[in-house]
Order: structure tokens, then sequence, then C-alpha cells
């Protein structure tokens, strides 16, 4: 990762990778769960877009909802 230019992670793996990474990652999910389909390729395009993005958008709360747990447990062990 090249902290100069400002790339990430997740840029530069979803640049070698393109449209696979989104496979990949719709693969590793229970979408087919939702829809009772047999394979992702079948799937409707904005479904899946749709899907991976109220994902993401979860994952990132539960990333907040962590932070201030563990920033109110110091708080705690601060003032004991």
């Amino acid at each position: 990762m090249d902290e100069d230019s400002g790339e990430t992670v997740s840029k530069t793996f979803n640049q070698h990778w393109g449209w696979f990474a989104t496979i990949y990652q719709l693969s590793k999910s229970d979408i087919l769960k939702v829809t009772g389909d047999t394979s992702i390729t079948k799937l409707n395009f904005i479904f899946c877009l749709n899907y991976l993005g109220i994902e993401s958008d979860w994952n990132q709360e539960m990333i907040k909802e962590q932070k201030r747990a563990e920033r109110e447990a110091r708080q705690k062990v601060r003032l004991r």
C-alpha cells in the first residue's frame, strides 16, 4: 500500500480482481438463501449491488458500535 498516493488495500484489491471480487464476496454471503436461487451468476445485478451495499453498511455500523463499547469500557476503567 502506497500511503503517499492515498491508495487503500480495498481499492487496489478491487482494481486487481474487478468483477470477480464481487462474485467472490457474494459467494461468501448468504444471498442464495435470501433468493432461493442456485447460482450467483443467475441473480439480478441490481439486487446483488443492493445486497452488498446493505452488508457493507451493516458491517460499518457494527464496527462503530464495537468502538463505542470499547470507549465506554475504557472510561469505566479510568473512573475506578
